[in-house]
């Protein structure tokens, strides 16, 4: 019993020293000569030997980040900024002296965090960031427009809004900035997509934005509720999208583990509970793409969008007859399954496919994750 809680000790420990590590290698640049940071031995021992990072600038703001992330994303703003100051309790930052932003000094909320990370990773993909006092004459898709207020809202190039607190900064930035979904979903207009993992609404509204009819799918009661506030943000596209709090991939009642986390941002799966203890167990209404065509009388479904966390492997040649296009983010680590086997399938029910990553940064194996484009071969011009 005492080696099996030493070896266990070990692998905790060494899992915390190579996390740190890493931690240490991401934010190196930031200690370089002519850094702002004013306790960088202080950070560099926080760090090593801490479950908390206390962070000092020069210029008197003070963090404590309980999270790695946060903090490696407050030094890349504070990098990027031309103005970073303090003004009582907010800090006060602009990339170009012009467009202004807040937030909160010491203490950062939900809403405090996805402005931070919006920034750092909006930023090192070319978006620029307007407040809500300033417009543009120059027409570039990477601009997004910041409205703080009680309740912040984003809005894209296109015009489309969401709630700050709701969204997260990757979604903004691959669906709005580097527009991963334009290559398949160019030709939309009058035509069908079904959306399994509409989360917030985004991609749901981005597809209504480029003129299809919408049926958004969504298994989680938080992200349902938050998709119904989004698209009330958006009169001019909410009568174009059909939001249904089902999960997909088979038919009857459905379990699944919604996370407790107050900075929770991203999606759930009946397959398997990523959350772990820090999740409750919920349920709600399970069907197959068959039951939705069914269901919905859909004649032809032109784009089938498959966001659902291991969904994606219960799909059969019958949920397929009326569908023409498939956009699949897979996950072949969630069930033992293997990426062979899926585009095996497809290949089997007559769709061609590519297999590709759209994050710069995503070194995972293709075996594990990856995204998928099928279309039916009778499709093809």
């Amino acid at each position: 019993m005492l080696e099996y809680k030493y070896k266990k000790h070990n692998k905790s420990s060494m899992v915390k020293y190579t996390r740190n590590l890493l931690l240490l290698s991401k934010i190196f640049p930031y200690f370089t000569r002519g850094s702002k940071i004013k306790n960088r031995y202080g950070l560099l021992n926080s760090i090593l030997f801490s479950n908390k990072y206390d962070l000092k600038f020069k210029n008197g703001i003070e963090y404590t980040c309980l999270d790695s992330k946060t903090l490696f994303e407050l030094l890349a703003v504070e990098k990027y900024a031309v103005i970073f100051k303090r003004d009582k309790n907010k800090v006060i930052i602009s990339f170009d002296g012009l467009n202004k932003f807040s937030f909160s000094i010491g203490s950062l909320n939900q809403e405090d965090k996805r402005l931070i990370s919006l920034f750092c990773h909006g930023i090192r993909d070319g978006a620029y960031f307007l407040d809500k006092d300033h417009n543009s004459s120059i027409q570039d898709e990477r601009i997004i427009k910041i409205m703080q207020a009680e309740r912040s809202i984003i809005q894209t190039y296109e015009g489309i809004r969401f709630y700050l607190d709701s969204i997260g900064a990757d979604s903004i930035v691959e669906i709005f900035v580097r527009r991963i979904h334009r290559s398949y979903s160019n030709d939309l207009q009058n035509k069908i997509v079904v959306d399994a993992g509409a989360f917030i609404g985004d991609t749901p509204l981005y597809f209504a934005s480029m003129g299809a009819t919408v049926y958004a799918f969504e298994l989680t009661k938080t992200n349902y509720e938050q998709m119904l506030q989004n698209l009330e943000l958006n009169k001019q596209l909410i009568t174009k999208i059909i939001p249904i709090h089902t999960g997909i991939g088979k038919d009857g009642i459905i379990e699944y583990a919604e996370s407790t986390s107050d900075d929770y941002s991203g999606g759930a799966s009946f397959i398997i509970n990523k959350y772990g203890k820090n999740s409750t167990k919920e349920k709600v209404e399970g069907m197959t793409i068959r039951s939705v065509v069914e269901k919905y009388n859909i004649s032809s479904i032109d784009l089938l969008k498959l966001d659902c966390k291991g969904c994606e492997y219960l799909v059969t040649e019958d949920d397929l007859k009326k569908v023409h296009k498939i956009k699949i983010e897979y996950y072949s680590y969630l069930q033992g399954q293997k990426l062979e086997n899926l585009i095996g399938f497809l290949k089997k029910t007559g769709f061609d496919s590519i297999v590709y990553k759209h994050n710069p940064i995503d070194i995972g194996s293709f075996g594990d994750r990856g995204y998928i484009l099928a279309i039916k071969q009778q499709t093809l011009e």
